[in-house]
């Protein structure tokens, strides 16, 4: 992904909030973002980011909603968990992707980014990779 410090990374649909802070260990320098509509998973992100040293902790944010209600324009790397998005979800995620900047990552997996409405998306990668529930392809997208 080629990480520069300041970045934020958004992860709509963040669960429990794994990659949020794996994101914030990994890059020192950059700040993450997860929500998560269902209470339960974004309780389980929370407590899991108290035991993060104070200096990371200021670095992560939950917040439990609706991503389709967020914006996603103040991320720089965009993590969609669309595994279980149907047609209308996609077209509805390609839509907000419209407005993100030039040069902004998405990850999307296991669906494409609809074409039709990502238009100005180059496809950076593709590769399968096991997950906690299974096997998935991450599409890796960026911005032109």
């Amino acid at each position: 992904l080629s990480v520069r410090p300041g970045e934020r990374f958004l992860d709509l649909g963040s669960g429990v909030g794994r990659a949020v802070v794996a994101w914030t260990l990994l890059y020192p320098k950059c700040t993450g973002l997860g929500i998560e509509i269902r209470p339960s998973l974004h309780e389980v992100a929370v407590a899991t980011a108290a035991h993060l040293s104070s200096e990371e902790q200021a670095r992560v944010e939950f917040q439990c909603g609706d991503i389709f209600d967020s914006n996603w324009t103040s991320g720089s790397v965009l993590l969609l968990n669309s595994t279980g998005f149907d047609i209308g979800l996609m077209e509805r995620a390609g839509d907000k992707l419209q407005a993100v900047a030039s040069g902004t990552r998405v990850i999307t997996l296991s669906q494409s980014l609809p074409q039709e409405h990502c238009k100005d998306f180059d496809l950076v990668s593709n590769s399968l990779f096991r997950m906690t529930w299974g096997n998935a392809t991450v599409f890796v997208y960026e911005r032109r």
